[in-house]
Order: C-alpha cells, then structure tokens, then sequence
C-alpha cells in the first residue's frame, strides 16, 4: 500500500466522520459474536424501546421505539421505527425481516421498506429475555467510491420493553456485549424523557 493511497484513506475517513458524525465505521473485520440459541422470533412481537446503541446518522430523535408484527404464516416479521425529532415532528422506517435457509432463528436479515433501500443487512439477536431486555447486531460492508479497501458499518442496540431500564442492568448488558468484541465505548443513550403522549403503538401500525 503506498504512501499515496495511505493518506487518500485518511482523507476519506476524516471526511466521513465530519460529513457523518454519527455513521460508525469499523476498520477491521466484523465479529462474529455468537447469537441466542433455540430463539423464538413469535416471542419479539409487540413494543420495544431503544435504551442504547452506537452511533447512527439515521437514529438522532429521542423516544425511539419500535413495533414487531410477527407473521404466523411465513415467518417474517414486519417493524415501525419511530423517532421525535427536536421540532416535534415523528419520523418512521419501516423494515421487513426473515430468516434464510440455512442460518440460525436468531440470524434474521433486514430490509428497509420506507425509505426504501435495496441492500439487505444483518439483523441478530445476541440475547433477550422476550420481557424486559434484547441485544441486537449489526455489522456489514461499507464502500466508498474510489477506496480499494472495505470499511464495515456496526450497529448494536440495547432494546427494553420498557422506556427506562436501571443503571445495574444497562451495565451488565454492555459487559455481556463486550464478550463478542463488540465494543461499547462508543454507546449513547437514547433520552426516553417525556414521551407519555407517544405510548399508543397499535395508532402507528402499518
């Protein structure tokens, strides 16, 4: 690798984390942390809300939530990502996810309706209790025209079904991720404050 090319990378990076502050790029490979075993995705459905995670430049709202709508019949389960923005607007995504043929309950593959966008990515179940926490990961490929080298994206989230979680808990749950190489440095958390008038979920189904 040149001199030349080192220094065009460095620009590259640096200008992604100015243009993208909140876009979270892993120089090395991604991890292959091992998901929950014997998971029952039926178990996923209904309200979850986002307590942590790392860095996105699509999740800069407080009051994230997200609604699972688990199909009997084929096995996909539909999801609302909802968000408040700081002029009070909601902003939604909706996503469709399934399990292929050959992987693991807990290795699910995620496709964004709305917006749309064509690229499937990763969407694993770590580990939940189905009733108060989940751990989820995410990590895929992310090219940049005119690199010859593959950066990967990493998402991580620590979800609740309820809106506030104790700080013991949240603690013990990012300790457990950091087991996979997944580093938790990185998390923020999601304000969960004042968000009474949004707690009525069936009113945003699709």
């Amino acid at each position: 690798m040149t001199v030349l090319y080192c220094f065009f990378v460095l620009i590259i990076v640096v200008s992604s984390c100015i243009c993208q502050p909140t876009l979270f790029l892993r120089t090395s490979d991604c991890p292959t942390p091992s998901v929950m075993k014997r998971f029952k995705l039926k178990q996923m459905d209904g309200q979850w809300y986002e307590i942590s995670r790392f860095p996105s430049q699509w999740e800069i709202g407080k009051c994230i939530q997200v609604s699972y709508n688990v199909s009997n019949e084929d096995g996909t389960v539909k999801m609302r990502w909802e968000q408040i923005y700081n002029n009070g607007s909601i902003n939604y995504a909706h996503s469709v996810g399934h399990v292929k043929e050959k992987d693991p309950p807990a290795k699910l593959t995620l496709k964004f309706t709305k917006p749309y966008n064509p690229w499937e990515t990763p969407f694993w179940i770590l580990d939940t209790d189905y009733n108060s926490y989940a751990i989820i990961y995410s990590c895929y490929p992310y090219f940049h025209p005119g690199l010859r080298r593959m950066f990967n994206t990493e998402f991580a989230w620590v979800m609740s079904r309820k809106r506030k979680m104790s700080v013991t808990k949240k603690r013990r749950l990012k300790s457990s991720i950091t087991h996979h190489n997944i580093y938790t440095h990185m998390f923020i958390d999601n304000d969960q404050t004042g968000c009474e008038e949004y707690e009525n979920p069936s009113a945003h189904f699709f």
